[in-house]
């Protein structure tokens, strides 16, 4: 452990840092959901136990909590990223609360993450990281992990974009070098139906409707090069 002589800084603790720094934000129920599911089940009006160690390291200047777009986000302050200077390899820095312009999509995207980490992916890694480190790459997705020994980039689609962009974005997803699989989760069919015809001879690229609590990635189906796949079939999860 280690801490600033107010608290004193645990694994826990520094995971939760850590999870900050790539997610820029996370609310309550998803830093339960990494660090204390038991925790999240509790009789109504009841705090999880957790809740109070966040308030702890707030107090500490660990961390700190802003109300943005209807949720209360915590972020990682500067003193809880030097908490994790040996664990931030990619030299992460805090997000602030004016970069908080898309906290819906963040959300999304961690809790999808945090879906497909339950199902075996690893080595995950942030948009954030890739706008620090491969500003110049043509397309930059909203995640990337490893499956089964293959590289995954996930794209969290909300907004519909233009048929050009898209076309832009299949030409550099099915390029050689590209990654092994490209996983699209969206809410909404019509956000993804443009692409998802564009893509529809490529076996690269996989649609997937997302929705909170959704079942085990063996019963999730969607499309892959026009045909229908289940997700876990797509990206090799056993």
């Amino acid at each position: 452990m280690s801490g600033n002589g107010e608290v004193r800084i645990s694994d826990s603790d520094k995971k939760l840092f850590m999870l900050l720094l790539e997610q820029k934000c996370l609310t309550l129920e998803l830093i339960l959901r990494w660090l204390a599911p038991g925790q999240l089940s509790l009789p109504s009006g009841k705090r999880p136990s957790l809740y109070f160690r966040l308030l702890r390291l707030i107090r500490a200047g660990y961390l700190v909590k802003h109300h943005v777009a209807g949720y209360d986000l915590f972020l990682a302050t500067q003193l809880g990223r030097e908490a994790v200077s040996g664990l931030n390899r990619y030299n992460i820095p805090v997000t602030v609360a004016s970069e908080l312009d898309t906290v819906r999509h963040d959300l999304i995207t961690a809790e999808i993450r945090h879906y497909l980490e339950t199902y075996g992916a690893v080595d995950w890694v942030s948009d954030k990281v890739f706008h620090l480190h491969a500003a110049g790459v043509a397309q930059i997705p909203d995640g990337a992990c490893t499956v089964g020994g293959k590289s995954v980039f996930v794209e969290v689609e909300l907004s519909q974009k233009s048929k050009e962009r898209y076309e832009k974005i299949c030409e550099v997803y099915v390029a050689p070098k590209g990654p092994d699989r490209v996983a699209y989760f969206y809410h909404e069919d019509s956000v993804i139906t443009c692409l998802r015809d564009l893509a529809s001879n490529h076996k690269r690229i996989g649609f997937f409707k997302y929705e909170e609590g959704t079942a085990h990635p063996g019963a999730v189906t969607g499309v892959c090069g026009g045909e229908e796949t289940s997700l876990a079939g797509f990206m090799g999860i056993v």
